[in-house]
């Protein structure tokens, strides 16, 4: 399926700047499939789950994926351009007000992947396609997902109450042994006023307790938490029943973990 939006524009390159929020996915389940052993599952949860945003200017798309103020990923790359790498052609056009990457690999087996992603704005949403299309021999196979986005206008609230209780981890990326924790347990103690993390390593046994006392070291805002000990801030923010954890010292962003409820 050919998924095109309106001929002779270029708008797009004004409307997509800023923030959106998914709304909505089609068959993101099954392309990611056929990502797992390209993509590690950090990268494959925030294809799902986050909000992006963009930021268009010299001839260059900033595109970051983010949950609330954590930003867990970003790049930059030419709006037009073609690179030819080994075993590998890259493509991007503007072509019918949709911006457009190709990415053709080739392996030694003959086999033949060609990926794409289109980004283009329908009723006021974007919407994102990532198709894959595979050939060995004469097989073939296309596999297509859409995701939707609206504008974000603002960071939604959450209720302090959706952070506290039992996460396992999913995934993380640049994680440090300082953090071996599998597990977390966050409390509100209210006659002290005060927020429990407990951080349980692989074995489960007696766990590292930080405390933090509420306006003080650990703040509500936006649906956020966020603690302060130092020069350290972490960053928790839920999001689709996942919990988004970014560890900041001296402001520099050091690595990022996704637990689920437990």
């Amino acid at each position: 399926m050919v998924i095109c939006a309106p001929p002779n524009s270029q708008s797009i390159l004004n409307e997509i700047n800023g923030e959106w929020q998914i709304v909505s996915t089609t068959n993101v389940s099954k392309y990611l499939e056929t990502q797992k052993s390209s993509s590690p599952r950090f990268q494959n949860i925030l294809f799902e789950h986050s909000n992006v945003s963009f930021k268009i200017s010299n001839k260059k798309i900033q595109e970051s994926r983010k949950i609330g103020s954590q930003v867990l990923e970003e790049s930059e790359n030419f709006l037009e351009e073609k690179r030819t790498l080994p075993r590998i052609k890259i493509y991007r056009t503007i072509e019918n007000d949709t911006l457009k990457t190709t990415k053709i690999e080739y392996f030694q087996d003959s086999r033949k992947t060609k990926s794409y992603e289109t980004k283009f704005i329908k009723n006021g949403n974007l919407n994102i396609v990532n198709g894959i299309f595979s050939k060995t021999g004469h097989q073939r196979e296309t596999i297509e997902c859409r995701r939707i986005y609206k504008r974000v206008q603002r960071n939604p609230e959450i209720p302090e109450s959706s952070i506290f209780g039992t996460w396992k981890l999913l995934a993380c990326q640049g994680a440090e042994k300082s953090w071996d924790a599998e597990n977390l347990e966050i409390s509100k103690v209210q006659i002290f006023n005060e927020i429990h993390i407990k951080r349980f390593d692989k074995k489960n046994l007696q766990p590292e307790i930080q405390i933090f006392k509420t306006g003080e070291t650990v703040i509500f805002e936006n649906g956020e938490m966020a603690t302060v000990e130092n020069q350290e801030k972490t960053i928790y923010s839920v999001k689709n029943r996942l919990l988004f954890v970014t560890f900041y010292k001296n402001n520099n962003q050091e690595f990022s973990m996704i637990y689920e409820r437990v």
